[in-house]
């Protein structure tokens, strides 16, 4: 029985590290990241009232695929648009 919980937790603790490995992307990625996000959402013809919980996805999928730590929030700077 203790073997069969052993694999799980060890399995557990390997993702929990690779996920601390990560670092922040720089602001520069961010934002070339949400540039590249906008332009999908745009062909995408994504709602206004969707279109920020959108961002937020495409931008923490394009860093994730890029070896960064993802963002716990999208912050947007105040002269900075959705569209």
């Amino acid at each position: 029985m203790k073997t069969i919980w052993i694999l799980p937790l060890a399995l557990a603790s390997v993702f929990a590290f690779a996920d601390e490995s990560k670092v922040d992307a720089p602001k520069e990625v961010v934002q070339a990241a949400l540039k590249t996000c906008k332009q999908y959402a745009n062909e995408d013809q994504i709602p206004d009232d969707e279109r920020k919980n959108y961002l937020f996805n495409c931008v923490n999928d394009e860093l994730d695929e890029q070896g960064y730590k993802m963002l716990a929030t999208l912050e947007l700077d105040d002269d900075e648009e959705l569209v």
